[in-house]
C-alpha cells in the first residue's frame, strides 16, 4: 500500500463467514490493489481475524470487532467516518468486485476533466456467483452525466446500478450523512438513495459493464422480506428527500421524478405483499390495489394517474395470467401421469 491510498472500501459483515471470505478474496483479487479495506463484524459472538479469513496479514486490512451489535446502517457509516482517502466504497459480505472493478473505475477518474461526484458500473445479480463473473473485460465507455440528466434516468431505471457501489467522494458522503436511516426497519432504499444525493453535489460517471456481482440468496432481507411497513415507511421518507434534492437542480422536474420513483415502489410492494404466505392470493391483489388507490396515487400528479393506473392493471393482468398458465400446465402434468 502507498502512503497515500485514494480509496477505501468499507465492508460490512454479519454472521457469514464463507461468503465473507468470498468477498474479501474478489477485493484481494484487483488489479488495482493501492486501496485501503476495513472490515466491520457487527456479530459480537464472532471475532473476525485473518486467521479465520484464511489470508495472510495485510497492511491494506484493518479488522473493527464491535462489543454490541449496532446494525448494519450504523456499520456501514461507522466505516464511512474511519476513511480518510479521497474516494469510498461500500460492500456487502454476501457480494463481490470483478477483480478489474477498481482498475477501471480508476482509470475513468483519471481521464475525467469535470470534478464527479461518484462513479458506477452495472451489475449482476443472482443466487450463485458464477465463475464466468470474473472473466476480462473489456468496459463499454464511461458517460458523464450532469446531474439535471442523471436523476431521471435513474429514477426512471434506465441506469442499472447498486448505489452503495461505485467510486464515491468520501467528502461528499460525509458532507450529507452517509447511508441514509429510511423507515421504521432495515432501511430498504437507502442505497437507492445514495446516488441521488451525489447527484446534487456534482456529475455522475457511469460503465453500462457489470462489474459488481449482487448475491439474491435465501438470507437477503431485500429478497426474503414480508414486512410491508418496512418498505412503505421508507417510501415517506425517501419520497422527501428526493423532492429536496429535485428542487435543487436546475431542470429537473420534481413531479415527473415522484412519478417514476412510484412506479419503482409499486413494483416492489407488490413482491414484497406476495411474499406473505399467511394471506390468500386474492387478500394479495385486493390489498396491493387498495394502497394504490389509497397512498400511491396521491403522491403523484394528477396528470399521471391514467397511466399510473393502466399499468397497475397490466402488471396483475400478467400476474394473475402466470398464475393461470402454472395451474394449467400442473393439472396436464398430472392427467398425463394417469
Amino acid at each position: 500500500m502507498s502512503a497515500n491510498p485514494i480509496i477505501t472500501i468499507g465492508l460490512t459483515t454479519y454472521n457469514r463467514l464463507d461468503l465473507l471470505r468470498e468477498a474479501v478474496q474478489s477485493i484481494l483479487n484487483q488489479t488495482y490493489n493501492d486501496f485501503v479495506l476495513l472490515i466491520g463484524n457487527d456479530n459480537p459472538k464472532i471475532l473476525v481475524t485473518f486467521e479465520l479469513l484464511q489470508i495472510p496479514w495485510d497492511d491494506r486490512i484493518k479488522i473493527l470487532n464491535y462489543s454490541t451489535n449496532i446494525g448494519e446502517i450504523a456499520n456501514m457509516n461507522n466505516l464511512l467516518k474511519l476513511s480518510n482517502t479521497e474516494w469510498f466504497t461500500w460492500m456487502a459480505d454476501d457480494d463481490a468486485f470483478h477483480s478489474q472493478f477498481l482498475e477501471i473505475l480508476v482509470s475513468t477518474i483519471t481521464n475525467q476533466t469535470s470534478s464527479i461526484s461518484a462513479i458506477y458500473s452495472s451489475y449482476l445479480a443472482s443466487e450463485k456467483l458464477e465463475v464466468g463473473f470474473f472473466n476480462s473485460v473489456k468496459p463499454s465507455k464511461s458517460i458523464l452525466f450532469p446531474p439535471s440528466e442523471f436523476i431521471p434516468k435513474y429514477v426512471s431505471r434506465k441506469i442499472h446500478l447498486i448505489g452503495s457501489y461505485g467510486l464515491m467522494r468520501t467528502e461528499i458522503l460525509k458532507k450529507f450523512g452517509g447511508m441514509p436511516k429510511l423507515g421504521s426497519s432495515f432501511s430498504p432504499y437507502s442505497d437507492t438513495l445514495i446516488p441521488i444525493l451525489l447527484a446534487e453535489f456534482g456529475p455522475i460517471n457511469y460503465i453500462n459493464t457489470p462489474l459488481v456481482f449482487l448475491r439474491t440468496h435465501s438470507e437477503s432481507l431485500s429478497v426474503i422480506s414480508s414486512s410491508f411497513e418496512a418498505y412503505s415507511t421508507a417510501e415517506t421518507g425517501f419520497l422527501s428527500r428526493l423532492e429536496n434534492t429535485c428542487q435543487k437542480i436546475p431542470k429537473v422536474s420534481v413531479h415527473d421524478c415522484t412519478f417514476e420513483m412510484v412506479r419503482w415502489f409499486r413494483d416492489n410492494e407488490f413482491s414484497v405483499i406476495s411474499r406473505n404466505q399467511s394471506i390468500s392470493r386474492i387478500k394479495v391483489i385486493s390489498s396491493f390495489i387498495s394502497y394504490q388507490l389509497n397512498v400511491n396515487l396521491s403522491r403523484i400528479k394528477i396528470k399521471f394517474w391514467i397511466k399510473f393506473l393502466l399499468e397497475t392493471l397490466s402488471l396483475l393482468f400478467k400476474v394473475i395470467k402466470n398464475s393461470f398458465l402454472k395451474k394449467i400446465s400442473k393439472y396436464t402434468k398430472v392427467r398425463h401421469l394417469y
